[in-house]
């Protein structure tokens, strides 16, 4: 989103956001400089926690100060802005893990106020912790509404999704399974594409595969 644009900031406050992202992007690359693990060394659990709590104080941080370059009307409108794009998309993703699940209208209607009681928790900037808490609060409201039949549904279908996604050997048509790939595109004239071994010698000057610009005698 331009947010130049859409809230009509001026010259000065688009100084003072500038100003406020570089020095906190160089303060988020000396934090992880300063704990985060160096070229060779191995994981540190606690270490990591150490970093991932900072992390998110320092982001808290520079909320603050964004927001703080805003007016009243330029944070209500920013705050709005952010939570009717959630509200689609939470909508949206409830919508596709419940597909297929016969849901009553008392569960519909039970689904949608807690999503919306869930969209008013984000407010501009948006950053990671808000993301977080959104899917967290979208799984809570599911294991609430749905019976333990209509979660094992849901579960069930996820599954299902990670299986029929195309494996790697599929998609590059592996040696050891045979190719899957399509056949060759029609050549210029319309004629169906004809396979690799009915193409002849690669210095044929008649064979089909070449443009043919190319196949007369001598060129």
């Amino acid at each position: 989103m331009d947010w130049t644009e859409l809230l009509q900031l001026s010259k000065s406050q688009q100084t003072r956001i500038e100003r406020i992202e570089t020095d906190y992007q160089q303060r988020f690359v000396k934090l992880r400089e300063n704990l985060g693990p160096g070229w060779g060394e191995s994981f540190d659990e606690q270490r990591w926690l150490k970093e991932r709590t900072a992390t998110r104080d320092l982001s808290a941080s520079m909320r603050i100060e964004l927001q703080s370059v805003l007016t009243t009307e330029q944070r209500q409108q920013a705050d709005q802005i952010v939570q009717d794009f959630h509200s689609r998309a939470t909508a949206d993703l409830i919508a596709r893990m419940v597909r297929g699940v016969n849901l009553s209208p008392d569960q519909q209607q039970q689904l949608q106020g807690l999503s919306d009681e869930l969209i008013k928790q984000f407010s501009w900037p948006v950053d990671h912790s808000q993301i977080e808490a959104g899917r967290v609060g979208v799984e809570r409201a599911l294991s609430e509404v749905l019976t333990s039949e209509q979660l094992a549904q849901v579960q069930q279908r996820k599954q299902q999704q990670r299986r029929s996604w195309p494996k790697l050997d599929d998609m590059m048509g592996s040696p050891f399974h045979g190719s899957d790939m399509p056949p060759p595109p029609d050549d210029r004239d319309g004629n169906p594409g004809r396979p690799p071994e009915d193409c002849g010698p690669p210095d044929d000057p008649d064979s089909p595969c070449r443009p043919p610009e190319f196949q007369q005698q001598g060129e």
